[in-house]
């Protein structure tokens, strides 16, 4: 595996040919491409998921929380030319050929214009997040802005999708958790239906005030933020200025269901977490493409389910898409409630 001290692709956007617009995920790089994720399609239609681009109507797409697999059904029937096999995955994924990107979006270069001059209150807002953690945290951070807010597609109910790109993530993550503690910023979790499901999902517990105060306490949770002040709901992701890329192709894919101890987990990796599991005498290196990583600590015992991928050298790699087609428990051990 290779590392690149590069700003990883989580976040970025794309815009193909015939205007379909997809967001990128993880800082894991397969063969040098990231996870698609479709965001937006043209459409005629009208209603609160019906957003403005350059003049142009589009229909979001709520594939993160419906499942990949749902929008893989999406795209196959707008633009079936998109959707093909990976040698690093069991299921179908997005491939798009490099000749059918028009326009790429960077979270950094479109951050950096909002702050210049921002255009509307929402725009404002992120601007006072932007402030407020650089205030807070100090030098050495940079801002990008990803989902709605990057395209211009956000309306007045639109929430931020803030990323804080630093070299050194495990001060900023202390740093959150004790601007938490202080009652400078609140988790918004009991607000957030989807990261509510997500935080269920892992715990298999239902969220409620005792249960919040347990995960902030247990510095476990923070991923959707609100300042008092600022008002509107902050989405955090923390990334490294390092991107992975594996460069060779496994010998074998297949579906698995593990369970086993966490051990070496990175508890900064928000957007792409990445832990290795110990399954008796093997150890896996597991990478999550969606949010609430967090949640996950060293010497956890959890159990799995997603695409294993193993190669020549005899390392292996369990890869989790979302929430809906794969899934991550933690067992609820003496360890885990520590």
């Amino acid at each position: 595996m290779q590392c690149k001290d590069v700003i990883p692709p989580h976040g970025h956007g794309l815009m193909t040919n015939n205007r379909l617009i997809f967001i990128m995920w993880g800082r894991v790089l397969f063969g040098n491409d990231p996870l698609y994720v479709l965001k937006y399609v043209p459409s005629k239609g009208s209603g609160e998921d019906v957003r403005i681009f350059n003049g142009m109507r589009y229909l979001k797409v709520r594939s993160p929380i419906y499942g990949y697999s749902n929008m893989i059904e999406v795209l196959t029937s707008v633009c079936p030319k998109y959707v093909g096999q990976s040698p690093y995955f069991t299921r179908r994924v997005v491939c798009i050929p490099e000749e059918d990107i028009s326009r790429i979006f960077s979270p950094v270069e479109i951050a950096e214009k909002i702050i210049s001059d921002p255009q509307d209150p929402v725009e404002e807002k992120f601007v006072d997040y932007c402030e407020f953690f650089r205030e807070q945290i100090g030098g050495g951070v940079g801002f990008g802005i990803t989902a709605s807010l990057m395209f211009g597609m956000h309306t007045t109910k639109s929430d931020i999708d803030l990323i804080i790109y630093s070299q050194n993530p495990q001060q900023v993550q202390l740093k959150i958790f004790e601007l938490i503690e202080e009652g400078m910023v609140c988790t918004a979790l009991r607000e957030n239906e989807k990261e509510k499901r997500i935080v269920e999902n892992v715990f298999q517990q239902k969220v409620d005030e005792s249960f919040i105060k347990w995960l902030v306490e247990q510095r476990r949770y923070y991923g959707s933020l609100r300042h008092p002040e600022i008002g509107v709901e902050c989405h955090l992701m923390l990334l490294s200025k390092q991107t992975k890329v594996i460069e060779h192709k496994p010998c074998e894919v297949r579906r698995v269901c593990v369970e086993g101890e966490v051990v070496n987990a990175d508890e900064t990796c928000l957007s792409a977490p990445e832990f290795e599991i110990r399954c008796g005498n093997e150890t896996f290196w597991v990478v999550c493409y969606h949010r609430g990583g967090e949640l996950v600590k060293t010497g956890d015992r959890v159990s799995l389910a997603g695409d294993m991928m193993k190669f020549s050298d005899g390392s292996a790699l369990i890869a989790l898409v979302d929430w809906n087609d794969d899934w991550l428990r933690i067992l609820r051990t003496e360890q885990s409630l520590r």
